[in-house]
């Protein structure tokens, strides 16, 4: 049977899950700025120790060479270059799940609290309808009595 607090306990199961959602996507894309951090530091790593082993202390080298090493280290920074804006592309991913996750707390706690304010709504309606039952009884059992007993009402 469906309480009237039915669809609002669905409300909250439904935001909770939608929270936990949030939650998981949150520590996703976590995990993807850490992949695109590390990557990065690999690349400036590898450009670092290819920099070095072609440094100044080098002797000469053909043209050519000089020419394939320039090449290569450019394509190296443009791969930095382009990790780099992956990695802003993944912190701002990341920036937008956290604030999915604070507004589905925020929703979770305000159904949460609806929610505790209707229960409570709910049980002090029904503890008035109880003393009310119990005042209309207690009132007929006076009555039943006095007359019993042959006394008159009482004005």
């Amino acid at each position: 049977m469906k309480t009237p607090l039915h669809s609002l306990q669905v409300a909250v199961k439904a935001a909770h899950a939608a929270r936990d959602n949030a939650a998981r996507a949150l520590l996703a894309s976590a995990g993807a700025v850490q992949q695109a951090q590390a990557q990065l530091s690999s690349l400036r790593d590898y450009a670092q120790d290819t920099a070095s082993r072609f440094g100044p202390g080098q002797q000469a080298a053909s043209i050519e060479v000089l020419r394939h090493r320039a090449q290569f280290l450019g394509r190296l920074h443009d791969a930095m270059d382009a990790q780099t804006q992956a990695v802003g592309q993944a912190q701002s991913a990341q920036a937008r799940a956290h604030q999915l996750l604070v507004h589905a707390d925020v929703r979770l706690a305000s159904y949460q609290a609806l929610l505790r304010r209707r229960r409570n709504e709910a049980a002090r309606l029904s503890a008035q309808a109880d003393q009310k039952a119990l005042d209309e009884r207690a009132a007929h059992v006076y009555a039943a009595s006095r007359e019993a007993l042959g006394l008159e009402e009482l004005p």
